[in-house]
């Protein structure tokens, strides 16, 4: 994979597809990727299923709800941080 060549890359897969009834179902998972000498990161995370019927293809979205609770836990701790240096000045 020439991808992972470089120190980060941003990867999107489709697995391999399966069958349910007259449906065909294809997972697509993204990948993030930082790579160093010794080591790496790699996050990776479903995306959307492929839902086919027949020639008809509709993709449906995976919300991400973890990534929003890290960014309102980031939020309200930049909030609390901001309330205690506010108060700590005043006094």
């Amino acid at each position: 994979m020439k991808q992972l060549d470089r120190p980060f890359a941003y990867i999107e897969t489709a697995q391999a597809p399966f069958q349910i009834g007259e449906y065909t179902i294809r997972p697509v998972a993204r990948a993030a990727a930082i790579h160093w000498p010794n080591g790496g990161f790699v996050w990776n995370r479903p995306a959307a299923l492929d839902v086919q019927q027949g020639d008809k293809t509709e993709r449906f979205s995976i919300p991400d709800i973890t990534r929003w609770g890290q960014i309102g836990a980031m939020i309200a701790g930049a909030g609390v941080g901001f309330l205690l240096w506010w108060l700590w000045r005043r006094a």
